[in-house]
C-alpha cells in the first residue's frame, strides 16, 4: 500500500479525474489480484526513465509544496536521515519542530549570479537545517562552507 501511494503522489496518478481511474483500478485488482496487478503498474509507472528522466524534469517547480520535494521529506523520515549538515537531529525531528528550509547554494549567493527567485527557490536546492546551521551558512558560496566544513572535519575549529 504505502508503494502504491507513492507511486499515485508522484506520477499524479489520481490527479485528473480520480473517479475514472480508482474504477479502472479497482476492475484490474478484481480482474487480476491486487498483487499482480500492484507490481505491473509499480513496475510500468516508476520505471528507470521514470527515475533518471521524468521526475527531473518534474522537479524543476520552486514550490515547497510539490508533491516530490513531500514525498523526497517523507523518504528522508522514513530512512531516518539528518538534517543537512547535523550530527544528531533527525529530518523528523526538524519537521515536526519547524526545521528551516535551507538552499544549499544560498539564495543571496544565487541573486548574486544573476538567477531569479524561481531558478533559486527550485526544490532541488532545498533541504532541511537546523536553523543553527542555516545561520552559520549565511550567504556564503558553497565552495567557501562546504571547504569550512572539510576543515573541520580534518580537526579544524569546530563552528
Amino acid at each position: 500500500m504505502r508503494r502504491w501511494y507513492v507511486m499515485s503522489i508522484l506520477t499524479g496518478r489520481y490527479a485528473g479525474s480520480p473517479e475514472i481511474a480508482f474504477d479502472y483500478d479497482i476492475r484490474q485488482i478484481n480482474a487480476q489480484g491486487l498483487l499482480r496487478y500492484a507490481e505491473v503498474v509499480i513496475k510500468n509507472e516508476l520505471s528507470p526513465t521514470f527515475w533518471t528522466g521524468m521526475l527531473p524534469q518534474l522537479m524543476e517547480t520552486s514550490s515547497a509544496q510539490s508533491p516530490y520535494f513531500i514525498a523526497y521529506l517523507a523518504a528522508q523520515v522514513r530512512l531516518g536521515d539528518r538534517g543537512f549538515l547535523s550530527k544528531d537531529i533527525t529530518v523528523r525531528d526538524l519537521l515536526l519542530n519547524r526545521g528551516d528550509r535551507h538552499h544549499i547554494f544560498p539564495r543571496k549567493y544565487l541573486q548574486q549570479q544573476g538567477l531569479n527567485r524561481g531558478r533559486y527557490n527550485q526544490i532541488a536546492n532545498f533541504v532541511i537545517a537546523q536553523s543553527e546551521i542555516n545561520i552559520a551558512i549565511g550567504d556564503k558560496s558553497p565552495a567557501v562552507y562546504f571547504k569550512e566544513l572539510a576543515m573541520q572535519v580534518n580537526g579544524g575549529p569546530k563552528r
